[in-house]
Parts: structure tokens; sequence; C-alpha cells
């Protein structure tokens, strides 16, 4: 039997909508919500992993590769795995699940549930941390499970898992209500894991660890711009790529493919991609551009909003982000990323518009009132069409199996 993706995700997201919207009038404090939110999401979580392991598609993805890699390994041996991954001994171990089950299938169930265990994780640390309102909290959650593609976490799978484990890290270290000694070692820990699993997350990694030292934003600007196109960083490339370390070669290849200086990788995907796909991923970065100056001009001062370091963070990754123009790969990654990262601005310039309270900078409530209403307009009018063209454009030639 074959089911469409399209229709199959609709009907999931209308179930997840009425569930949530039904469970308000039933709970007269924010705690019952947040519990039937976190309920709702574990089950998301699982339906969408289940998902993964029935989904086709007739095009093709990076599970094409790691089938082969895996089928190549189970004649090898987990040797010839850690071999094809030098600077990313993790994604060896993810694919050991393939190699021990004989099915690449079960490694796209983990990676989707990875992936949505740890983002809907960071999400309840985030809403319990500054007491969200609930309809905040359904909002951002919609937000991102229509605007991220749940066929690229379900098919490319590394550098999604390794995202969603390093923004939960983040969330561990900037959203937690009390932190403690053992949170620097636990955004070690995070930190690591991720970017031993994919390299790609190493720039996402980095800003926020710069960001706790840079004094102003101007300077983490100059210093997110050079990171990617200085003569510098890309004389660097080739020095590793001539080096004896197996390792540090492996960085060079994947560097030359994601910043588009290799025609192996990098240019043969942009050149596959549509005008369509390019200006979507144009237009989440100019969503996430004004989330940001929302953010900044309105929403900083409430007592919900994000540390400064946070929020520099945040702006260093976005014009990386606008820097990648030139690679899709990299613009393709980065716009999810951004958009993550943007997850908590976009939390307290909702509580602007849900929370009765006005807590504004320079004493511009009039102006405050009528920026929130736009910005609610905007995102929704986004949401609805991010979601039209992933549902009923992008995902047309994805389908589910069952025998």
């Amino acid at each position: 039997m074959t089911i469409g993706l399209s229709p199959l995700l609709f009907l999931i997201l209308i179930v997840y909508l009425l569930v949530n919207i039904g469970c308000f009038p039933l709970f007269n404090t924010k705690s019952g919500i947040y519990l039937v939110q976190d309920v709702l999401n574990a089950c998301l979580t699982l339906v969408l992993s289940l998902m993964s392991f029935f989904l086709y598609s007739t095009t093709y993805m990076d599970t094409d590769r790691m089938s082969w890699e895996i089928s190549i390994a189970e004649q090898k041996g987990i040797g010839f795995l850690f071999q094809t991954y030098p600077s990313s001994p993790f994604s060896a171990l993810l694919l050991q699940v393939g190699v021990s089950t004989g099915n690449i299938k079960y490694v796209q169930m983990v990676g989707t549930f990875l992936f949505f265990f740890f983002a809907f994780a960071a999400l309840s640390l985030i809403k319990r941390t500054y007491n969200l309102d609930p309809r905040t909290v359904l909002f951002s959650t919609l937000f991102l499970f229509q605007a991220i593609n749940f066929v690229y976490i379900a098919t490319n799978i590394r550098f999604w898992v390794a995202l969603a484990i390093s923004f939960f890290g983040v969330a561990l270290s900037e959203f937690r209500k009390k932190a403690h000694q053992g949170t620097f070692l636990c955004l070690i820990l995070f930190f690591g894991t991720a970017s031993l699993l994919h390299f790609g997350v190493v720039p996402y990694i980095c800003f926020y660890l710069v960001a706790q030292f840079l004094p102003n934003n101007a300077f983490i600007c100059i210093v997110a711009f050079l990171s990617i196109y200085s003569v510098a960083f890309i004389n660097i490339l080739p020095i590793l790529g001539n080096s004896t370390s197996p390792f540090l070669r492996d960085i060079a290849l994947r560097g030359n493919s994601y910043f588009g200086l290799s025609s192996n990788y990098s240019t043969s995907w942009d050149g596959t991609q549509s005008n369509r796909q390019w200006a979507l991923r144009f237009l989440i970065l100019l969503l996430c551009i004004y989330c940001i100056l929302q953010y900044y001009l309105f929403s900083r001062c409430r007592s919900n909003a994000p540390s400064t370091v946070y929020f520099k963070s945040v702006f260093a990754l976005m014009v990386f982000t606008a820097g990648s123009y030139s690679s899709f790969s990299t613009l393709d990654r980065y716009t999810s990323a951004l958009l993550l990262s943007c997850l908590p601005l976009i939390s307290a310039n909702l509580e602007g518009y849900f929370s009765n309270a006005r807590q504004v900078c320079h004493d511009k409530s009039k102006t405050e009132s009528i920026s929130i209403h736009i910005f609610f307009i905007v995102l929704i009018c986004a949401l609805l069409f991010i979601s039209w063209y992933w549902i009923a454009q992008w995902y047309s030639p994805y389908f589910f199996h069952f025998k």
C-alpha cells in the first residue's frame, strides 16, 4: 500500500493543532497545559520517527550514499565507516545501526527521533524558564514543525541530528532556571558530540562560544564575514588538504564542498536546485532577519528575553548565513540553523502579542503594539506559504510504502 507524504503530514498537523487547542479550556494552570504539550510533542516525535522508516523517495538523497556505505561495511566491518568519516567518528557509530540491522531505514528512524527529541526538549526548557503563554509555545512548535523540511531530516540525517544536539546544548546553557557547575561540562559534551557527528555545525558552535567574549555586534559581524570568504580561510583549506592526517584532509574536503570551492559536490548540487528552492531559502533568511530586528527594537527589554550573549550569537549566525548566498549547500543548511536559533526570539516577540503586559524599550507602547500585530500577521502568512510549499509542492515525489 502506498500513501503520499503530503496528505499524511497535513492530517497529522490538523490533529496536533486541534488536540493542542482543545486542552486549553481543560486546564487552569500553565503547568497542566505544558504537560499536555510535552506529551503531544513526545507522541509527534514517535509518529514522525515511525513515518521516516516507511519513507521512500524518487530522488537522490544522502541515504542513498549511506546505503552503499552500509553494504560495504557489512563486508569489511565498522572500520570502513571510520575510514569514510575520519572527522566525524560519531557518524560511523550512527551508521552502525544500519549495519547491525541490515536496513538504512533504522538509521532514518533513529535520526528523526533524535532531531525532534532534542528540538522539543530545548523548547520545553525555554517555555518553562520564561513562563511563556501556551499559545506562544503552540505557535513556536508549529513553526518548527512546518518551517524545517521533514524529508531533509529523515534522509540527510547527520547534519540535522548534530544541529539539534548543538541547539539543545545552547538551550541548556542559556535557558535553565538554575545553572550549576555541571552546565559547562554538559555544554562541552553536547558540542563535542555534535561536532564529531557532522563538521558542518562547527561554525554554529563557534559563534555561540565566541559571542561570550566579543563586546559588540559590529565586531562579531566582521568576524562572521571573514570566517567565510577571507583569503586566509580559503588558503587554509588547501594546506589541510595536503596534510598527512586523514582527519584534516576530510575537513578540507568537506570545507571545499560546503563553501562552494569544489566542483565535485557543491556546484553539482547547486546546479540541480531550481530558482524556487533558492527563493524559499532567501525568504526564510529574510523572515529571520525581520524576527531579529523586531526583537532588537521591541522585545529585548522584556523579562523573558534571551541574554545579550545569545542575541549576539544569533546575529553572527545571520551574517554567516547571508554571506553564504553563493553556495546552496551552506545556505540550505544554515537558513534552517538560523531559523532554529530564532525560535527563542520569535517566542519573545509573540509574548508581546499574546500577553497583556507591555514591557517596552524606549517607552514606545503604541508603536510597539502596531509592530507586534504586523509581526504576527507576517509570521502567519510566512508560515502558511512555507507550509503550502513543502506540503503541496516539494513533498510530491515522496511517499510511504507499507509492505
